[in-house]
């Protein structure tokens, strides 16, 4: 059985993926292969000197059967892990958006048999598959795919980490998110995790409230336990940002800046 992590990323964010990448590196050594996708016309000699020297990692570029099927915005490239001719030496595939940080081994979500991902969690009721907005168009082409509309604010899923098993790379799973995309595309609200959504949903596939594997960092704001983390996701304002330590939805804005500057 062969395993990997998938993260993709651009020169903007290469920052993160840096410090994503070091702390797999440190904090789980038996990492499987590391496959990094890359969207650039160039390779920056910086990000080739940084990636030379580590041990199982692939770099791959960009893929543009993703741009051409959905669009150019980069957080559809995760999308190619759904392809059933891609990456089909791999059983189990971890996504992580590149501005995560790994805690300690995520072989316990390896370990898991059905595709695993985690609620969103944002401080804001309207921070939904469709936001605030709701019609009767929505509501009709929901009832045609035999799906309802999501109700609340942990109804939809966070795309920064899933867990894909091989039998879930069909041309059936990945179809079906097309069919989401273009009946959606004029309605959502947060593009790959409203998808993303909207198909767990239809192939009832439960949304984990295990937030230890994609704690987001909006979660700082409550009484949260933060003991036992496998995953820190920097979603909302980046750790590297000086508005990130004004930002009122969390607390603790200097321990979690100085985490991410630790790897970075």
């Amino acid at each position: 059985m062969k395993n990997a992590i998938f993260l993709c990323f651009d020169k903007d964010y290469f920052i993160y993926a840096k410090a994503c990448i070091n702390s797999i590196l440190k904090n789980y050594p038996n990492y499987p292969e590391i496959i990094v996708c890359y969207k650039s016309s160039t390779i920056d000699e910086e990000l080739i000197n940084f990636l030379r020297p580590i041990k199982r990692l692939k770099f791959k570029l960009f893929d543009n059967t993703i741009h051409e099927t959905f669009n150019n915005n980069i957080v559809y490239q995760k999308f190619s892990l759904f392809i059933d001719s891609y990456f089909d030496e791999y059983d189990k595939i971890i996504y992580l958006d590149c501005d995560t940080i790994v805690m300690k081994s995520l072989d316990d979500i390896f370990k898991k048999e059905e595709f695993f991902i985690v609620s969103n969690f944002e401080n804001a009721p309207h921070i939904n598959v469709f936001g605030n907005l709701r019609n009767e168009k929505i509501n009709e082409t929901l009832q045609d795919m035999y799906l309802v509309y999501p109700e609340n604010e942990w109804s939809m899923c966070n795309a920064g980490m899933f867990m894909i098993p091989k039998k879930y790379r069909t041309s059936i799973y990945f179809n079906h998110l097309i069919k989401i995309e273009r009946n959606f595309r004029d309605w959502i609200k947060y593009a790959d995790q409203s998808i993303l959504t909207l198909w767990c949903q239809y192939f009832n596939i439960p949304i984990s409230n295990e937030f230890k594997y994609n704690y987001q960092t909006t979660f700082d704001s409550l009484d949260f336990e933060k003991n036992d983390l496998s995953i820190i996701h920097f979603s909302g304002i980046k750790p590297d940002k000086e508005e990130f330590l004004k930002w009122n939805w969390i607390n603790n804005h200097d321990s979690l800046k100085n985490l991410f500057l630790s790897f970075s």
